[in-house]
């Protein structure tokens, strides 16, 4: 294949991927449909700590200040007793594709948005999830009014 061809073809799947990646981040409940997606789904492959094992998806999906909160109080005595982005300490499989956004409420920087994530086995799990604006992209800043 002479490279006008090669040229064209990797600027045509970059043209239909490109948009998919950016309008999973362009609003509120599009980061959080997205991270929650990819959380569950690496948690289901049986990766067991998606944060740590995925940093660039992790950075992509979550604020710079939420990691290092995590991170520091996974250090500390007694660390997190549960998964801070399920407000659990097991999951439902399903979950990676069963994500229900409810009330989502928004400014220019900050959004809140409830969301479901269905179980018949462990019962609905209820997020309150506190998003942020980071470099002009939408990010998780906090689950639950969890402090950390």
């Amino acid at each position: 294949m002479n490279n006008r061809i090669r040229a064209t073809l990797l600027m045509t799947a970059i043209t239909l991927v490109l948009p998919i990646s950016i309008n999973a981040q362009s609003t509120p409940a599009g980061t959080v449909r997205a991270f929650y997606k990819w959380y569950v789904h690496s948690l289901n492959r049986n990766v067991p700590e998606p944060l740590r094992s995925d940093k660039v998806t992790s950075r992509k999906y979550v604020t710079g200040s939420l990691l290092r909160r995590i991170e520091k109080a996974m250090k500390a005595e007694g660390g997190i007793g549960a998964d801070y982005f399920l407000s659990a300490q097991d999951f439902d499989k399903s979950w990676e594709n069963n994500i229900v956004i409810r009330k989502v409420s928004t400014t220019a920087s900050t959004s809140t948005i409830n969301v479901v994530l269905p179980s018949k086995q462990m019962g609905d799990q209820k997020l309150k999830i506190a998003l942020k604006k980071e470099g002009g992209v939408w990010k998780i800043d906090k689950v639950n009014d969890l402090n950390l």
